[in-house]
């Protein structure tokens, strides 16, 4: 109650957010921790500690909490503020595919595809390609994505499998 008091009076008070988010995690209350990190977030001085103050809450909702829909959510807020953010791009790219948002996962792709180069392009253009064609029923938006692999590499084994089966 009184690091709560603290905060609630100076919401920037970096010592009692640090000592009162130990007595949290130590004690496993999760929802307070949540709780104490949203305030902190809203509190933020810039875009860069909220970011900061987010991923932090991110990752204990994906590894601690074991939860993806809030961890999800989180790391979607951080793109909003930042959108090149690499470490929420991972995250989601992971939680997208483990909880079967293929549709999300294939707008991520894109996002992503669009500043990658080389053979980092062709390998999310073939992602792209197996999304589309297995789980998103799209035949021909999976096949152009394809022939640009094909076109980078031409003896791709896996884009020409997949290719074949279009």
């Amino acid at each position: 109650p009184y690091l709560e008091r603290v905060l609630a009076i100076e919401p920037t008070n970096q010592r009692a957010f640090s000592r009162l988010k130990q007595i949290l995690t130590a004690t496993e209350r999760w929802n307070d921790l949540e709780r104490l990190y949203e305030r902190a977030a809203t509190n933020a001085r810039s875009d860069g500690e909220r970011v900061e103050l987010l991923n932090e809450i991110a990752l204990a909702a994906e590894e601690i909490m074991g939860d993806a829909a809030k961890a999800i959510g989180y790391y979607e807020r951080i793109l909003s503020l930042d959108a090149g953010h690499v470490p929420s791009l991972d995250a989601l790219e992971k939680l997208y595919e483990r909880e079967e948002r293929w549709k999300d996962l294939a707008a991520l792709l894109e996002r992503r595809l669009g500043s990658a180069e080389g053979d980092t392009a062709a390998e999310i253009r073939l992602a792209l390609g197996s999304i589309y064609l297995d789980r998103l029923g799209e035949p021909e938006r999976a096949l152009g994505h394809l022939e640009e692999v094909l076109l980078a590499r031409q003896n791709d084994a896996d884009a020409r499998q997949l290719v074949e089966r279009i």
